[in-house]
């Protein structure tokens, strides 16, 4: 069987994992530690053989998730495919096979499909794992060691084990040497007793006869006076028939004699005076319900004339119903629209005070259509990020540029110095013409930018004149690059500034903003259009609440004005609801009015009914009176009444034949026994019968004393005959025949297990593996060719040494003589 595919549904550090395209030859899967190399094998194990429910012994829980289990996939060696499913359970978890479509269940069938072989086997041959490795006992487990040498003897999946135990067993049952409870010993010793027990039986067969022949002689007197005590029994039973029956018989005779005396009727029904009494009640409960019917007729046109509506408000259901639809939104209207306007003029007064503070340049209008993309509001971003860089790079020159001139002033300090208050001079006049040219730059001011230039012209002259070089240090050309950096530097504020102005331009706002200002005009413009689009939605939401108040007040209006009123009340929602319950009212009413008039009809045409089942009713009573030959009921009555009289004796008189019949019998025997009855007088019958109880009682006495002797003779013949000669005899050739069959049984087992022996033999003598029939020929040499073969038996896990003549002992020490003296291996 080869295996093609795993699937793991959970299993260990596996959840959902399918491996698939597997060859056949070597297959390697290889990863660090912890990987789950060993996990994988144990799904595979645990697949064929079950999973382990225990949690100390199962190492392998989903600790990723997933249904505990999965399937793998094989091919067979006659080329079918098949899938093995197993998931957790009970006894390892149902296994499930899928061969051609065909779906088998069951351990056993899986272990049918794998040939047989046992879990351990297949981890110890097939499934090596660390664990046995490291064990190092792979083949020391007696029926691993016994599948392989059966292997080896060409046994298929049967152990050598099984196969010796196959004849071994069976023989020992059967006989074993120094044994006393095997079959044949414990037969052997049956078939003496039986023999002994038949010679002791012959001795006593003439007194057996003997005793025979006075039990048969016992026999023949009982039969005789169970002859005889049948006959009292028969007449016991007639006698006591004739006492018991004698009542029956009184009463059968007074039933025949009224009989006779008992005019003949008309044939009546059983059943007829029941149906005469049936017919007068549905007669009068047919009258009596007609009478009922037409009073309550009467009652229900009454209250049919009292019922009164309002037809004109039922033809304005519908708008009444509108009506109603539109109440709850006509309230919420009303209670709402005061407190929208208000809302709706706050609203408009905050948007109108933010675009005042906008500038005057902005209405309402162009709010509402200024529009900036996505890309504008990022060129405004990036336009700010691009000015901070700038100022910093025009800080970083300038801070490189005084380091360097600090530096130069202290070497050239033997130089030109001026005042220190002149100095300091400089340095303000240097900070206030830098801040002054980058707002005039910034705010468009071209004045303020030259005047400022010019301010930090003359302080960077102060300041730089106290370190003065030397005249040796006048040509610096570290100087004269930070220099060109600044004016490069201030060169790319200047354009990045312009551009700034010009994005500003483009997108319709002052020039003068900065890119945080310009943000944040474009932030409230943006809240102001919001609140621009909540304008139109209040506006909105108040045109449809006026509407919807119009709307209900003008179909009011048609309603009232339509049932000839001209106000229901001052509240609005309270009339609708007014009307709604008129209409309710008027509606109930014509529904009432009408299911009477329908209900009317149904009770005339049930009165009409009625009447004619009455005299359908009184016709079938005075039909069915005069089809029994009378006039009238009372008639009716009084020949039925003797009719039911006479019925009444014969089955009294067919009763008694009955019982009478019953005890002695019909025909021939029925008329013996009344004509006996007839004659005899119930003392005579008791006198007699006490006789014949007498006479039986001491005839059954008798018949008793013959039993216990025939009783006391059955024990002397037990106890002298034991059992039956022949039954014994037969008993003692059936016990042979059984000794004879499990002698050859026993011999069949023994030379099976012979030859098996042999067969064992001629394979550990063929079969060694190679490092044993390599260290053979060293040994046989070293031994002087003393002992031919080294062997490893299959019973056991020792060596043993065989010599030329096949016989054999174990490796402990052993002793070879040389011409060089002793020597001990």
């Amino acid at each position: 069987m080869q295996l093609l595919e795993i699937h793991v549904d959970g299993f260990g550090v596996f959840c959902n994992k399918h491996t698939t395209g597997l060859s056949s030859g070597t297959n390697v899967i290889y990863g660090p530690n912890e990987f789950g190399k060993s996990t994988l094998l144990a799904f595979i194990r645990r697949i064929l053989f079950g999973f382990r429910t225990s949690s100390s012994t199962n190492p392998y829980p989903a600790l990723s998730g997933g249904t505990y289990g999965g399937r793998i996939v094989c091919q067979l060696t006659n080329g079918k495919i098949v899938t093995i499913s197993r998931k957790e359970g009970r006894s390892g978890g149902p296994v499930k096979l899928f061969i051609d479509s065909a779906e088998l269940s069951g351990q056993e069938e899986l272990n049918r499909i794998l040939g047989g072989i046992s879990e351990k086997f297949y981890e110890n041959v097939y499934a090596i794992g660390l664990d046995e490795l490291q064990a190092l006992k792979t083949l020391e487990e007696e029926e691993v060691k016994n599948h392989i040498y059966g292997a080896g003897l060409e046994l298929g999946t049967t152990s050598l084990t099984e196969l010796q135990n196959t004849f071994l067993k069976p023989a020992e049952m059967v006989f074993k040497p120094s044994g006393s409870v095997q079959k044949i010993p414990a037969l052997y010793k049956e078939i003496r007793d039986k023999e002994k027990a038949i010679e002791e039986t012959k001795k006593l067969l003439s007194k057996y006869d003997e005793l025979v022949r006075e039990r048969d002689g016992f026999q023949d007197a009982i039969r005789a006076l169970d002859t005889e005590i049948g006959k009292l029994e028969k007449d016991q039973r007639r006698l006591e028939a004739q006492k018991a029956l004698f009542p029956t018989y009184v009463n059968l005779k007074e039933a025949e004699d009224s009989l006779a005396r008992t005019a003949e009727m008309p044939l009546f029904r059983e059943d007829a005076l029941t149906k005469l009494e049936k017919l007068d009640v549905a007669a009068l409960n047919m009258e009596k319900q007609t009478k009922d019917d037409i009073n309550e007729l009467r009652e229900l046109e009454l209250k049919r004339d009292g019922l009164v509506y309002n037809d004109r408000i039922i033809g304005v259901e519908q708008s009444i119903i509108s009506l109603q639809k539109e109440s709850e939104q006509f309230k919420s209207a009303s209670k709402d629209i005061s407190h929208v306007r208000e809302q709706r003029a706050t609203l408009a007064n905050s948007v109108q005070t933010r675009i005042e503070k906008l500038g005057p340049e902005w209405t309402g209008e162009r709010v509402r259509n200024f529009n900036l993309s996505h890309l504008q509001e990022d060129q405004s971003r990036t336009a700010k990020d691009q000015i901070n860089e700038a100022k910093r790079k025009i800080e970083s020159v300038k801070s490189k540029m005084e380091a360097h001139l600090d530096s130069k002033a202290g070497e050239a300090s033997r130089g030109v110095r001026i005042p220190p208050f002149l100095r300091n001079i400089g340095y303000l006049s240097v900070v206030l013409g830098l801040a002054g040219f980058t707002l005039g730059f910034i705010f468009s001011q071209p004045a303020l930018s030259a005047f400022s230039a010019c301010l930090l012209i003359v302080g960077l002259v102060l300041a730089l004149s106290e370190r003065r070089p030397s005249p040796s240090l006048a040509s610096d050309p570290l100087e004269r690059k930070y220099t060109d950096d600044l004016a490069s530097t201030d060169s790319a504020y200047r354009g990045i500034s312009d551009e700034w102005q010009a994005h500003l331009r483009s997108i319709g706002l002052n020039e003068s903003l900065s890119p945080d200002g310009a943000l944040d005009v474009v932030r409230t413009i943006k809240e102001i259009q919001s609140d621009q689009v909540s304008l139109d939605g209040l506006d909105s939401r108040t045109k449809a609440m006026e509407n919807a108040i119009d709307s209900v007040n003008n179909l009011l209006n048609q309603v009232v004005g339509s049932l000839d009123k001209t106000k229901i009340s001052d509240d609005v929602v309270a009339s609708i609801e007014i009307l709604a319950q008129q209409l309710s009212a008027a509606k109930e009413t014509k529904n009432k009015k009408e299911s009477s008039d329908e209900e009317i009809e149904r009770r005339r045409q049930k009165i009409r009914s009625n009447r004619e089942a009455l005299d359908q009713a009184k016709h079938e009573l005075q039909e069915y009176v005069s089809s029994s030959g009378v006039s009238n009921e009372t008639d009716f009555r009084l020949k039925y009444q003797s009719f039911r009289k006479r019925e009444d004796l014969k089955k009294t008189v067919e009763q008694c034949r009955t019982t009478i019949q019953s005890a002695v019998g019909i025909g021939e025997y029925y008329d013996k026994f009344i004509a006996s009855i007839s004659a005899t007088e119930p003392a005579a019958v008791s006198a007699t019968l006490e006789i014949q109880d007498q006479g039986l009682e001491e005839t059954k006495k008798e018949r008793d004393e013959k039993k216990e002797g025939i009783s006391e003779l059955r024990v002397r013949i037990d106890d002298l005959s034991v059992k039956d000669l022949a039954e014994d005899q037969t008993g003692l050739e059936v016990k042979k025949q059984q000794l004879r069959d499990y002698s050859a049984d026993w011999a069949r087992a023994q030379i099976a297990l012979f030859a098996l022996a042999r067969a064992i033999s001629k394979y550990e003598n063929t079969r060694q593996p190679e490092v044993i029939k390599a260290s053979t020929d060293v040994f046989e040499k070293i031994t002087n060719h003393t002992y031919a073969m080294i062997i490893k038996p299959t019973e056991t896990n020792e060596l043993v040494i065989q010599d030329r003549s096949a016989k054999r002992k174990s490796i402990v020490t052993f002793h070879v003589i040389d011409p060089g003296g002793f020597q001990t291996y």
